[in-house]
């Protein structure tokens, strides 16, 4: 018997994939511009602010790679933690003005709620039993 929203469940983990690579990437771009920022003589932002936009930049990363593995594998409670994360960081970037970030935020909380509703639906099935020790 075949899970009755695979389709859903497919074109879901794709958008969800390509939201994340996307981040990954603006991670990546914001770590390098920050860092060569920390290198040049003459600076016109202090070492602190770029320092605290790097180390942002990095947990950023490594949220967006944790993200994506857990999506890709349809791990449970990453994807539930991913979701909490994403509240959180959205409801800072609204309340902070920085409001296409907040947009961003709200789309990918969207979609990765309904992914978590499709993959706890597909385990209730019985299709998938949840195996905690895979990593």
């Amino acid at each position: 018997m075949a899970f009755k929203n695979q389709k859903a469940l497919t074109g879901v983990k794709i958008g969800l994939e390509v939201l994340y690579i996307l981040s990954i990437i603006g991670c990546v771009f914001i770590i390098v511009v920050l860092s060569l920022g920390l290198t040049q003589k003459e600076q016109k932002v202090d070492n602190h602010t770029l320092t605290v936009g790097l180390i942002a930049g990095v947990f950023g990363l490594l949220i967006s790679v944790v993200g994506l593995v857990g999506i890709i594998k349809e791990i449970k409670w990453i994807v539930t933690t991913l979701l909490v994360l994403q509240i959180i960081g959205f409801t800072m970037n609204l309340t902070t003005g920085e409001v296409r970030s907040g947009l961003y935020g709200i789309v990918t909380s969207i979609l990765t709620g309904v992914f978590l509703c499709l993959i706890i639906e597909k385990q209730n099935e019985g299709l998938e039993v949840p195996n905690t020790n895979k990593v």
